[in-house]
Parts: structure tokens; C-alpha cells; sequence
């Protein structure tokens, strides 16, 4: 069966303060598929200071998707859970509003760094489902163990592939129903968000591709049995073309670790993934991270449950001091970042004097370049480190 692919699209879905990591995955996403059509779905309210219209991907506000029961959703279910819960909706604003034919769901927290070309020829020979499992091989050793997966999935919906077929649009139908209540984080009842679902994707769609080659969801669980290495000026895995890295669970205030899911895997133990993920954080950052990692989640952080263990809550600053409100859009927010971002950087520096100092040395090594990108880290940091993150949806 030969189906060309005539136009890619490819979508992510997260809150506001994850907005840089979808501006980075959709940097790469552009750079490798330059012809491809993107939207990022926001599981977020939608303000005017957000300035969706500027972004160079479409920017679809969740009142557009008409789920049913989305406010009690949105209050029952933490932040993992509800921004999980939207995907299938998206698949189906894509296919039936859209008209779109073959769509590919990435994670925000996720790197191209080749073309999904094994992707492209999946649709071309007729599959209609396209999966990446998490491991390619027995993992019995070690801090990520094959027996997790009979938990979490076996397939890991950091990645989805599906084209508009009336098969994967009965699937689709099946999994938003599914969704409105039981896209959960319950171990024990054998349930895990979108993600455990999708084992019976196989069994509900005729035409399913699982993508065995290794340069594919290359993360965490599975790094210890992928080598990692730059050939050439391109990144590989296994002596393969790496395709695409999926930074699960980073923490952008402690270098030294690929994952708060995986705390053995470390700077020592990843190889050069460390590189990669030095490349990544500054592509973050440099993407506004320190400033959209701010902005207030409009939803119920941690659900009915009040309890969201993959992903806490982060720490609100305490350092800013009240302000009087401005006819200026987006003054006060301003005002607070700053003040929260010099105080933090004060703190962790040792003091104003020797922040001062600091900041004159940063100078003469490198600029002004540099001690913005000092700043940045240091509110990061200061921010992030007493909850583990200010991630919007990460998990395994």
C-alpha cells in the first residue's frame, strides 16, 4: 500500500508555565519537518497578556475542544492527569474540524534531533496507529526495571502517531469516553493517565506499527541500554540516528540529573546525554523559561485528592512585595518577577555584596549575555528546588 504523506501535523499540549519547552519542541519540529503544520493545545485559561496570536504555531484554548464535564474535570483532576486527559479531544479537533489525515502527538518536554522519516514511511505503507514501546529489550536490572512498564504501559504516549481512518476514530471516540473520569494515576487499579489505555490500541486498531528502532523516544527508562554518542556533527543512539530525546521528568534546577524519576542518572552514568542535555536546558531558557515558568496554573494543581505525586506543586515566591495594581498590561506581573528573581539570585549568591560581585565578574567574562543567562538559572533554581520542578504534565 503506498499512501504518501501529503502534509504532517504534529501537536503538544501543556499549561502556560510550560510554554518555552513547546516553543523548543517546536523549534526542532520546524528544523526537521519545515513544511509541517504545529499547534500547541493549552490546558490552561487563555488571557490576553498570553499573546497566543505571536507564537509560530497555532495555539487552540481549551474551551474550543467542547469536552464534555470539562470544568469538573478540570477541578477533579491535578494537573498530570487533566493535561493528559485532553489529548484524544485533540486527535479529534484535528481530524473532524481540521480535516487533518496524519497527526503526530509529541510531549513538550520532548527534542528532535532527526527526521521521524520511519514515521513518515509508517503512514506511507498504511498504518493507521504508530507506537514507541519504552523498551526495545529486557531491562532486569537497575533503578528502571521492565516490570514498571506492566504498571505504566507498555507504550510510551510521550509519542502517538494516527491517521484519520474510521478505526482510529472509533478508538479515539472509545478513549475520550474512557477519559472523562479514569484518566488517573492509580497504580494499584492498574490505571495511568492516557498512557495505560493505550495497550489495547493494538487490540481496537487493525493496522498498528510499533517502531522498534532505538533513535526513538530515547529517555530516561530506557538509556541505560542506549549509547548516546555525536558522530559527524548528528546525533546517534546505538549507531543509529538519534530522532528524538524525551527529557521526562528534567529539572532545570539541578543540572546533574537527566530525571527526578531516576536519581541514579546522573552526570556520571548517562554518558553524553549529558551534552544533549546541557544543549536542551539552554535552548529552554533561551526560549523564556524563567518567565513563563512563573505564570500561575488556572486549574486545580493537585485535584480532589489534593495529592499529585508525579508532579508537585511549586513553591509560590514569597519575596515580592504587594503592588499596587496598573492600567499597564502585564506591569504587575513584571514587577514580581523581578523582584523575585534578584531576590532569589541575592540568596543563593550569599548576599547582595556578593551577588554584586558575581554579577561584575559574570560581565567580564562574557557579557551581558552571560548574566542574564546567570540570573535566569539562579530564579530557576530558587523557584523549582523546595517542590522538585514546575513541570505541567511529566511522567513516564
Amino acid at each position: 500500500m503506498d499512501l504518501p504523506v501529503k502534509q504532517l501535523t504534529v501537536f503538544s499540549i501543556c499549561a502556560r508555565n510550560f510554554t518555552a519547552y513547546a516553543k523548543t519542541l517546536f523549534d526542532s519540529v520546524r528544523r526537521h519537518h519545515p513544511s509541517a503544520d504545529m499547534f500547541l493545545f493549552l490546558c490552561d485559561a487563555v488571557d490576553d497578556e498570553y499573546a497566543r496570536e505571536t507564537f509560530p504555531f497555532t495555539i487552540v484554548p481549551l474551551e474550543d475542544l467542547a469536552i464534555p464535564n470539562v470544568e469538573e474535570m478540570s477541578q477533579r483532576y491535578n494537573i498530570t492527569e487533566f493535561n493528559t486527559a485532553i489529548k484524544p479531544y485533540a486527535f479529534s479537533y484535528l481530524f473532524n474540524r481540521l480535516r487533518k489525515d496524519t497527526v503526530v502527538y509529541l510531549d513538550p518536554d520532548i527534542l528532535l534531533l532527526g527526521p521521524l522519516d520511519d514515521v513518515l514511511d509508517g503512514f506511507a505503507r498504511g498504518y493507521d496507529c504508530l507506537l514507541t514501546p519504552h523498551i526495545l529489550e529486557p531491562a532486569e536490572d537497575g533503578e528502571v526495571r521492565d516490570i514498571w512498564f506492566l504498571q505504566y504501559g507498555i507504550y510510551n504516549l510521550g509519542f502517538l502517531g494516527l491517521r484519520n481512518s474510521p478505526e482510529v476514530i472509533r478508538a479515539v471516540d472509545w478513549w475520550s469516553r474512557r477519559l472523562v473520569h479514569d484518566c488517573v494515576i492509580d497504580l494499584p487499579r492498574g490505571v495511568f493517565v492516557d498512557q495505560k489505555w493505550a495497550d489495547l490500541f493494538p487490540a481496537f486498531i487493525t493496522h498498528v506499527m510499533v517502531i522498534h528502532d532505538p533513535g526513538y523516544n530515547v529517555a530516561y527508562w530506557n538509556i541505560a541500554q542506549r549509547r548516546i554518542e555525536m558522530i559527524d556533527g548528528e546525533w546517534y543512539v546505538n549507531r543509529r540516528r538519534l530522532r528524538f530525546a524525551h527529557f521526562s521528568g528534567n529539572s532545570l534546577a539541578d543540572p546533574e540529573i537527566l530525571s527526578r524519576h531516576a536519581k541514579s542518572l546522573d552526570r556520571n552514568t548517562i554518558g553524553e546525554m549529558k551534552t544533549l542535555l546541557d544543549f536542551y536546558r539552554d535552548r529552554i531558557y533561551a526560549n523564556g523559561h524563567a518567565a513563563y515558568s512563573l505564570i500561575p496554573y488556572s486549574f486545580s494543581w493537585n485535584g480532589k485528592k489534593g495529592v499529585n505525586l508525579h508532579t508537585p506543586k511549586p513553591a509560590e515566591p514569597t519575596d515580592a512585595p504587594a503592588a499596587a495594581e496598573s492600567d499597564e498590561p502585564g506591569l504587575l506581573a513584571r514587577i514580581r518577577f523581578y523582584w523575585a528573581l534578584t531576590a532569589s539570585a541575592s540568596r543563593m549568591a550569599g548576599g547582595w555584596s556578593r551577588l554584586l560581585l558575581k554579577t561584575a565578574r559574570a560581565f567580564i567574562q562574557g557579557g551581558v549575555g552571560a548574566i542574564r543567562h546567570d540570573a535566569q538559572t539562579v530564579a530557576a533554581r530558587a523557584k523549582a528546588a523546595p517542590a522538585g520542578g514546575s513541570d505541567s504534565a511529566k511522567r513516564i
